[in-house]
């Protein structure tokens, strides 16, 4: 990531900035962790998936990337396929794309996997993390296809920070 290793100041910031982000439901970032934690062992930080409002009216872009010893397992995949079931059934949206390079062959086995169709593979649209300008993948899916997905059977749970139920109607109530 282009902005790591970042200063305690400067994690402080992004935090309050992703979280006034979620309360707003603007974008929608979590954690995944191994399924191990609980209360007799530690749970591993694996990566992050998110839902984001940057997609236009009616959509959520669906985002996420493992920590490098963590990939290949298919957390990445496994995540994505429940954040498109809340976006479709907790936030009621009309669509979910995913971007991604043409060369990710990991994310667009997981675009495949959860039933998105490829629509464009737009040129020179994405600036990589070393600057450069590269083509992009626009992959859809829309609701009344989700049902016919892997997506749609997926078991979710969803916790804040805190581990306490969370209820995306009314994020900041407790």
């Amino acid at each position: 990531m282009r902005d790591e290793p970042r200063s305690l100041e400067g994690t402080a910031d992004w935090l309050c900035d992703r979280r006034a982000m979620f309360d707003n439901k603007e974008n929608y970032v979590f954690s995944i962790f191994d399924a191990a934690g609980g209360q007799q062992t530690e749970s591993q930080y694996l990566g992050e998936s998110m839902l984001l409002g940057r997609a236009g009216e009616g959509a959520m872009e669906l985002g996420y990337w493992s920590d490098c010893r963590h990939a290949g397992h298919g957390y990445g995949t496994e995540a994505s396929a429940a954040l498109v079931r809340v976006a479709f059934e907790h936030l009621a949206v009309k669509r979910v794309e995913l971007h991604c390079a043409p060369q990710n062959a990991a994310s667009i086995r997981v675009a495949e996997k959860l039933g998105f169709e490829h629509e464009a593979t737009l040129k020179d649209r994405f600036e990589n993390d070393l600057g450069q300008l590269q083509d992009q993948m626009v992959w859809t899916l829309f609701k009344n296809q989700f049902r016919s997905t892997y997506s749609s059977s997926v078991q979710i749970q969803l916790h804040d920070a805190m581990d306490r139920p969370l209820d995306l109607a009314n994020p900041i109530s407790r």
